[in-house]
């Protein structure tokens, strides 16, 4: 039994769950831990799943969203970022986004306006991604008043609003750790640190 369980491989993992009733609860802890979504599909069937079964999403620690362009139908070219979806992990503490098409929809707006304070999670990763605006990752990063860490890899905001934005939201992050790399637009973030009281939490930053 203790052999087992330390396996990865969701089909392994899966397979315990159907051992005996014992073995159920200990056999999900270990297969929802991690939720690797890919496809729109796969992020549809996972939200269907924990309808009928809600504790399933205390589970979830640590969540990944990779979406690539190829894996994009046309049904599905203007939805955007599943923000809505942190709300329903309580027990979320990872959040990592690797996507170059889907944060620059409008709707993503919408969704991070309606979105309430996530305390659960301190690290976000986001990894090749596009924003329409910098006030719409203002606005994404500041409903996460716990956050810690913060890695951003090639980030590119397609219209440059950072002059308007209003950075309030951000100026209490209790950022520890900030990684930048590879970003087209660094200035913004740089104005951020230089402007709020987030710079006097940090302490690791790597470019």
């Amino acid at each position: 039994f203790v052999a087992v369980f330390p396996s990865k491989r969701d089909s392994t993992l899966a397979a315990c769950t159907l051992v005996c009733h014992t073995w159920l609860p200990y056999a999900r802890s270990h297969l929802f831990h991690t939720v690797a979504l890919r496809t729109f599909q796969e992020y549809d069937r996972f939200a269907e799943t924990l309808q009928p079964s809600p504790s399933l999403a205390s589970l979830v620690r640590i969540l990944h969203f990779k979406i690539r362009g190829t894996a994009v139908g046309p049904d599905h070219r203007e939805r955007t970022l599943p923000v809505s979806l942190f709300a329903q992990l309580p027990s979320l503490e990872s959040v990592s986004y690797y996507s170059w098409l889907t944060a620059q929809t409008r709707q993503l707006r919408i969704e991070i306006v309606s979105l309430p304070r996530v305390t659960s999670v301190t690290s976000f990763t986001i990894n090749i991604c596009v924003f329409r605006r910098f006030s719409d990752m203002v606005l994404l990063l500041g409903a996460f008043p716990k956050l810690r860490k913060l890695w951003l890899f090639e980030v590119i905001f397609v219209e440059h609003d950072a002059h308007t934005v209003n950075l309030d939201q951000l100026s209490s992050l209790p950022l520890k750790s900030l990684h930048l790399a590879s970003l087209r637009e660094a200035s913004p973030v740089l104005d951020w640190l230089t402007d709020t009281s987030s710079i006097t939490c940090l302490r690791r930053v790597s470019v």
